[in-house]
């Protein structure tokens, strides 16, 4: 499956999102005001990656701009992970077992990337004649604004796939997609699983955040053993992984926390719309400085699958 369909359909999807989700925030609001808040978020984004804690981004701007900043590189980031994984095992399968059925346990899921990078790579393992019947996602976020916007984005998402036939295992494996999203652990409780089963967490782990973390990975470990398990962070924070999931004599690391991500290419449509509210802002009066930094400049940039400087830690277990 190509890469570009891929990259087309996802660039529909957020933009279509965002720019609905932009009207619904500027509604009966001049720029002057809505500028302001523009501002703040990207201030807000910015400190995820230079804060010790992570950033208060229970904000409805702050998940508008990171939907059209970092979600493409998020997703990115989540399948080269699974991707190294399945290049890590003997057989090369996404499955190890007969069953055909997945489960993933994902934390601080954000707008779900690790549910998007796990349809793109089931897609890929239907299109080898692999046999996946269902994939269960239960995802969790205490953040309520990204998580609404992720799930708002998995429906554009499935419209937009479903327009292009040149990526139709794409299509197929969103059917078999039974996704459940919640701003509760409850998510986690109860019910046996039989399914192979993977724990995520993509870029959630902070100072304040990992033994949190890490009782919900024990308790979600009560339950199943799991097949995978997919730690990553900032380079600054890679210390943290391996305190959330400290490595066992009956799991295999993967030895590289360092990866080359698996896609490059740009997202037209995103940038296009982030370049319309930028010309707009740099228009009004005044400088729009915060923390005394100038950070409007910062929607002028091109949308890519890239992510800065992303550290892994992967383990796998042989059935």
């Amino acid at each position: 499956m190509k890469l570009r369909p891929v990259t087309e359909a996802l660039d529909r999807a957020i933009s279509k999102v965002g720019r609905k989700e932009f009207d619904r925030l500027t509604l009966h609001r001049n720029p002057q005001e809505w500028a302001v808040d523009v501002g703040h978020a990207l201030d807000s984004l910015r400190n995820l990656q230079s804060s010790d804690v992570n950033t208060d981004y229970d904000d409805s701007w702050v998940a508008l701009f990171y939907l059209l900043w970092y979600q493409p590189g998020q997703i990115n980031v989540a399948y080269t992970a699974i991707r190294s994984m399945i290049d890590s095992r003997d057989a090369g399968q996404i499955l190890l077992g007969d069953g055909g059925k997945l489960h993933v346990f994902d934390l601080g899921c954000g707008a779900l990337a690790m549910q998007f990078a796990v349809t793109v790579a089931v897609a890929i393992s239907l299109e080898n004649e692999q046999c996946i019947t269902e994939i269960r996602t239960d995802s969790y976020d205490t953040n309520k604004p990204l998580v609404t916007l992720g799930k708002k984005l998995w429906q554009q998402f499935k419209i937009e796939v479903s327009k292009d036939p040149e990526i139709a295992p794409l299509s197929e494996a969103i059917k078999k997609v039974r996704p459940r999203s919640s701003t509760s652990k409850n998510i986690f409780v109860g019910g046996n699983v039989s399914a192979e089963s993977w724990i995520s967490a993509i870029h959630s782990v902070y100072p304040n955040t990992w033994p949190d973390l890490k009782e919900t990975i024990d308790q979600i470990k009560e339950r199943t053993d799991p097949d995978a398990e997919f730690f990553t962070s900032h380079s600054m924070r890679e210390n943290l992984l391996r305190l959330i999931s400290p490595p066992t004599d009956t799991r295999r690391r993967h030895p590289k926390s360092t990866i080359a991500l698996r896609w490059s290419s740009h997202f037209p449509e995103i940038t296009r719309f982030r370049k319309e509210i930028y010309s707009e802002i740099s228009r009004l009066p005044g400088d729009f400085r915060f923390n005394g930094r100038d950070i409007i400049w910062y929607l002028d940039r091109m949308v890519t699958w890239s992510c800065q400087d992303p550290r892994f830690l992967i383990y796998t277990r042989d059935r």
